[in-house]
């Protein structure tokens, strides 16, 4: 044992508990999906703009037909599983509609949540005349020492039992976008408690 003439300050400060959930990314999902028909005279799965205007094959950047956004053909009359009538004003070729759906406006990008990993962090300052310094641990970081190698902090242990967060592995978070493929890209979400 030993009395110091000018004993150290030594102050603790400890933030507040959160869980970080894991994101999982799923997919994007169109807001408001809507369905076009274009009446037609040659409807084929393969037509170009001139002939199924809006209900065309999409492409993507590279140019490449983009799968299953070819139209739907549908020929006019009662006799169909689907009777619909597109007028008698057809010239040449059988009269047909052409069906598509398009994904216009906002997407929403899709997250699985995952496990929770508890947080929080511990910061122990020392004022030992003028000198002062500082530390942070935490879960992630358990042992620090200062710039000046004057303090070094171990985190021995937590032993406070937090019973009560919220899993959310059966729920999904959804974030809304600007389009397709503009996918969110934080890995993590924290909750904090109020």
């Amino acid at each position: 044992m030993q009395n110091l003439r000018v004993p150290p300050v030594i102050t603790i400060n400890n933030s507040s508990a959160y869980a970080i959930y894991e994101l999982l990314y799923i997919r994007d999902v169109p807001f408001k999906p809507q369905e076009y028909f274009v009446k037609t005279r040659k409807c084929e799965s393969d037509a170009d703009a001139r002939v199924v205007k809006i209900c065309e094959r999409l492409r993507d950047e590279d140019g490449h037909v983009i799968e299953h956004t070819q139209p739907i053909c549908c020929p006019c009359g009662p006799q169909r599983r689907v009777p619909s009538s597109c007028g008698t004003t057809m010239l040449k070729g059988k009269a047909n509609t052409a069906h598509c759906l398009r994904f216009p406006g906002d997407w929403f990008h899709v997250f699985g949540i995952g496990q929770q990993s508890l947080g929080f962090s511990i910061r122990v300052e020392v004022k030992a005349g003028k000198r002062i310094s500082e530390v942070v641990v935490g879960l992630e970081m358990r042992t620090a020492t200062s710039n000046d190698n004057f303090l070094r902090v171990n985190l021995i242990g937590d032993f406070s039992g937090y019973t009560n967060i919220p899993s959310f592995e059966d729920f999904y978070l959804v974030i809304q976008g600007s389009s397709s493929g503009d996918m969110a890209s934080s890995p993590e979400w924290i909750l904090r408690p109020s």
